[in-house]
């Protein structure tokens, strides 16, 4: 918990103004990608009415395989807690951003609050729509 307080503390000053700017560098854009910090592809896109996708710099869709990188010590309970510590860990990361996200959703981009379990797709099905999308979509000229 002092862990959260911390975070919140350190956090809070910067997140206007770190929305704010993340806002104005993707107008105009016809694809919105970024980090999971927060899921700000996915408000922007919501937003902007263009497709999004997360970038990841570890490995962050749930399997069975591994567990999420964060939490290494849930191997040896099995895939079942392998899974989870994704879900667990995409929880964590969302009630962290959410005292920052939300009103910003709802006071500046006009979108509605997401619920305290975040809800959404999973990232992995949003990059693939987006990436469909993309590669679909016809091309007036060179991107600008």
């Amino acid at each position: 918990m002092k862990f959260l307080g911390g975070f919140r503390r350190i956090l809070g000053p910067m997140a206007e103004r770190l929305l704010a700017e993340c806002s104005d560098a993707c107008k105009g854009a016809d694809l919105i990608l970024g980090p999971t910090l927060g899921f700000l592809p996915r408000h922007l896109g919501e937003h902007l009415g263009v497709p999004w996708a997360l970038i990841h710099f570890q490995p962050s869709e749930p399997t069975g395989a591994f567990p999420h990188p964060f939490v290494p010590q849930a191997r040896v309970l099995g895939p079942w807690a392998n899974r989870a510590t994704f879900h667990a860990v995409d929880q964590i990361a969302w009630q962290l951003s959410r005292p920052f996200i939300n009103p910003w959703r709802d006071e500046t981009l006009g979108l509605p609050r997401l619920p305290l379990r975040g809800g959404g797709p999973t990232a992995a099905r949003c990059w693939r729509a987006s990436v469909r999308w993309w590669f679909r979509a016809p091309r007036t000229g060179p991107p600008t």
